[in-house]
């Protein structure tokens, strides 16, 4: 039923041959530190490995060839922003995705510190899971995207939220202030709603009859954007890295027809690993 499909970069083409329906998963798409960053949104061409059928991983750390394209795209970027990112050596990721059941696709993000010193309050975007077929985009995203709250799924139509297309959700409302999570504040917003922790995001078709949702043990947030492009993120937290210490975090995506239904699955299993 599910079929997936990594590319020359960290996108993942994620087929639901039933629905005849497409995601991509930029997997992942950022990891910082409150003393730096690991690595971007900007493009980067991992070599993926399969190991079964459905079942793919690659290693990736950052580098100095990384560091110098990371200053050649802030040398060129217009708005500023990106010169305020600095980006550090020493951080090791192991990224994985696996088709586990025939609705359900399993992610692993695996961080080692090989630097010496410790990397506090990590933290990774744990995937931009990007619609691509018309059933899902379009027409009231905002509306069809939810978010899990006092163990309920509430469309994100009825949370508060400073963009009208996109926001993010924190669990604790400083983190929208604290570093690495202040970075997107210009772009995604800020909400005075809060999630259930772990995070959990999701979204219905045009007609409310499938769904989709995404969460990570350990995610602190969550966001949705509706910019000609409908994507959910969960991102979960690392905490401190120790030198040397490795730290695994476990997601998953799934589908189904109801999203309440996929929440409360996707629930039990965080809690089987925690």
């Amino acid at each position: 039923m599910i079929k997936i499909k990594p590319s020359s970069t960290r996108f993942v083409k994620i087929r639901h041959c039933v629905w005849d329906a497409v995601w991509a998963l930029q997997f992942p798409e950022s990891i910082a530190s409150a003393t730096g960053w690991t690595m971007d949104y900007q493009p980067l061409y991992p070599d993926w490995k399969r190991v079964t059928e459905g079942s793919w991983f690659y290693d990736w750390q950052t580098d100095e060839d990384y560091l110098a394209k990371q200053s050649e795209y802030q040398s060129q970027d217009p708005t500023g922003r990106l010169k305020c990112k600095d980006f550090r050596v020493g951080l090791a990721l192991r990224a994985g995705i696996a088709v586990v059941e025939e609705d359900a696709i399993e992610l692993t993000l695996t961080l080692t510190n090989q630097s010496s010193e410790i990397l506090a309050n990590v933290l990774c975007d744990g995937g931009c899971l990007q619609a691509r077929s018309e059933s899902f985009t379009g027409q009231n995203e905002v509306a069809r995207s939810y978010l899990m709250m006092n163990e309920r799924m509430v469309s994100m139509k009825d949370l508060s939220r400073t963009i009208d297309v996109r926001c993010t959700y924190h669990c604790r409302p400083e983190d929208y202030r604290r570093a690495p999570h202040d970075e997107g504040l210009w772009f995604w917003g800020e909400s005075s709603d809060h999630p259930d922790s772990p995070v959990i995001v999701g979204m219905v078709s045009q007609r409310h009859d499938r769904a989709v949702v995404i969460g990570y043990a350990g995610s602190t947030s969550g966001s949705a954007n509706a910019d000609e492009h409908h994507c959910l993120h969960s991102r979960p937290a690392f905490g401190d890295i120790l030198p040397g210490a490795t730290i695994r975090r476990h997601g998953w995506i799934l589908f189904g027809s109801n999203i309440e239904d996929l929440a409360n699955r996707l629930s039990e299993k965080i809690q089987e690993i925690s």
